[in-house]
């Protein structure tokens, strides 16, 4: 194993204790009422906001606030980690440069 391998295992650690530090926070202190699957607002038609927003994103329209809820938050998270992921591999990438002067 190199240093550059040590390294990069560090850094994943570190990404790593930070998403459970914020699933622990959402799941502690988060709104219930947002994170229930049993909410009645669920069932509920999807609204005009949550409609323009899908749309912008490029996702079809399903028939519930519920579906189209967890639609939004699964783009939103791909999205986030998609740039956590940008930013790790940057962040190694310059780590690594650095080493190599």
């Amino acid at each position: 194993m190199t240093r550059s391998d040590l390294d990069t295992g560090i850094v994943l650690r570190d990404y790593q204790r930070e998403f459970v530090a914020a699933e622990h926070t959402i799941r502690h202190h988060g709104n219930r009422l947002l994170a229930d699957s049993q909410a009645p607002w669920r069932d509920d038609p999807v609204t005009n906001g949550q409609r323009r927003y899908l749309h912008r994103l490029g996702l079809p329209i399903p028939a519930t606030r519920g579906e189209a809820a967890d639609a939004i938050t699964e783009a939103v998270m791909a999205e986030t980690l998609r740039r956590v992921e940008t930013a790790m591999l940057e962040r190694i990438t310059d780590e690594r440069e650095c080493m190599e002067v």
